[in-house]
């Protein structure tokens, strides 16, 4: 699913940090560099910095995590990434309620507390991403089975 803000506005927050005009982003140029940062804190509470290397599509997904502690910002490592999510609930989510989204490179995505996600997919291979979370109890998730494997493409 393409990603914008108002596809992702049910799971948390987009930043286009590429360059492009965007209210939430600040942009600057000057010889040969592109600077933007997020015009807010990324995430609404300190965090920790992690960097997983996700596997590659077409990927069946068994299992997802949510946060009720935390916000969870997601951004790449040179590679676009795919990014399953589905809306809070009190049970592991259906395969008809998760969507999956492309985040290119340069754009961060932003999880409000308790949305369901998954490990993000490399479109290409095997691909690393970071992420951004206040991590209490070491930063140990629980992942929940899903009822029904949710198989993930292209």
């Amino acid at each position: 699913m393409p990603l914008t803000s108002d596809a992702f506005a049910p799971f948390g927050t987009v930043f286009p940090l590429d360059g492009r005009n965007d209210a939430a982003v600040a942009v600057s140029q000057g010889d040969g560099y592109l600077d933007a940062r997020t015009l807010a804190p990324l995430i609404d509470s300190p965090g920790s910095l992690g960097y997983t290397t996700g596997p590659v599509l077409p990927a069946q997904i068994t299992q997802m995590e949510r946060h009720f502690d935390t916000q969870e910002g997601a951004f790449g490592a040179g590679k676009p990434f795919v990014l399953a999510v589905a809306a809070p609930s009190a049970q592991p989510p259906a395969p008809a309620d998760v969507a999956a989204f492309t985040v290119p490179v340069g754009w961060a995505v932003v999880l409000e507390r308790g949305v369901w996600h998954a490990a993000c997919l490399g479109v290409d291979g095997p691909t690393p991403y970071y992420w951004f979370a206040y991590c209490a109890n070491s930063g140990v998730s629980e992942w929940e089975p899903l009822a029904e494997p949710v198989e993930v493409r292209a």
